[in-house]
């Protein structure tokens, strides 16, 4: 399967992440730079911050309407 991921938030988010792809491609898995391209998009992301959570759903809001146009 190929593997969107989106991180969002703190460095302990980057640190996740990686290590999460790591274990998705020790699956067989491919992780995919072009949103495009994925099958699924994993996102990363906090919400302890209230003006960041909001910035976040307007990022992950983008990342979506490019996913659906893409296979429009």
């Amino acid at each position: 399967m190929n593997l969107g991921v989106l991180t969002l938030g703190c460095p302990k988010n980057l640190a996740d992440m990686d290590n999460f792809a790591g274990i998705m491609k020790s699956q067989g898995h491919t992780i995919v730079d072009e949103i495009d391209m994925a099958d699924l998009i994993v996102i990363d992301t906090c919400g302890f911050i209230e003006e960041a959570k909001k910035e976040h759903r307007r990022d992950i809001q983008g990342h979506f309407g490019q996913k659906r146009e893409a296979r429009a």
